[in-house]
């Protein structure tokens, strides 16, 4: 017979037990299937090539879930240990994040290497701010197929919103001037009220600051933005001056989200967009 401070300790063992067992023994229930919020016993979280754990690179004000499966996911997570990002395939742009602004680049034509179909990473022009320079690109926010990224450097800021799809690269800067560097020789084939159209490498590029701005220099190119705090930057099929009019016309409409919506059909197992 089991006495009453017996079976009390028992059953308070059992609550115990109960109250801190782990969430993956009470699973989330999806139609047939569920998941868990926390990691199953034994296994592991977010790690870098080397096998080291990694937390996601995020701004302070980052309330998404958090991706690991996107085209920018090296901004958010450094796989190789970059503090910044890998090459990130927009298309028809490349950028990659460093520390003092991000990298802009097009390869036009493919290349075979072995079993591989590649459009290899080709740097044109790279966008900053005078006196930026931080340890580490964060991710601010991403939409179903864009990202932005933050270079949070204290006074000196930088937000640069890009996307598959968008010929254009949008950012937000403070604390100083704009600043564009050209990748090598360049020609300037357009200056007019804030934009310019350059030719670097064989690739087109119109800049877009507000209207009334003047940049200054031979490269790199420094802009006060005429006392405004945005830019845009994009790849232009040519070097036509109805082109980069065209352009500009769109190059202030900014992206701040990007959504697909659905409706499933379970009985009919349809998706429709």
């Amino acid at each position: 017979m089991i006495s009453k401070v017996s079976f009390c300790s028992l059953l308070l063992v059992s609550l115990f037990a109960v109250a801190t067992s782990p969430a993956y023994a009470q699973p989330v229930n999806v139609g047939l299937g569920s998941y868990s919020t926390t990691l199953p016993p034994g296994e592991v979280g977010p790690q870098n090539s080397s096998g080291q754990n990694i937390s996601p690179k995020v701004s302070g004000s980052f309330s998404l879930p958090v991706q690991s499966n996107d085209f920018w996911s090296s901004l958010i997570y450094p796989f190789y240990s970059n503090p910044h990002s890998n090459v990130l395939y927009a298309h028809p742009l490349m950028v990659k994040a460093i520390n003092t602004g991000l990298q802009i680049g097009h390869t036009p034509t493919h290349v075979f290497a072995a079993n591989d179909y590649l459009f290899p990473w080709s740097l044109q022009l790279t966008v900053g701010v005078v006196g930026l320079s931080t340890s580490q690109t964060e991710t601010h926010g991403y939409g179903d197929w864009t990202a932005t990224a933050l270079w949070d450097g204290g006074s000196t800021n930088m937000e640069a919103t890009f996307g598959h799809g968008l010929p254009y690269v949008f950012f937000e800067i403070t604390g100083g001037d704009a600043l564009v560097t050209p990748e090598g020789a360049f020609t300037t084939w357009y200056n007019q009220n804030g934009t310019l159209g350059l030719t670097i490498q064989g690739r087109h590029y119109g800049i877009f600051a507000p209207t009334g701005s003047v940049w200054t220099g031979s490269g790199p190119l420094q802009s006060t933005l005429n006392g405004s705090n945005y830019l845009s930057i994009a790849l232009l099929p040519d070097n036509q001056t109805a082109t980069i009019d065209l352009f500009r016309k769109h190059a202030y409409a900014f992206v701040t989200d990007s959504t697909v919506d659905w409706v499933y059909d379970e009985a009919n197992a349809m998706v429709q967009t």
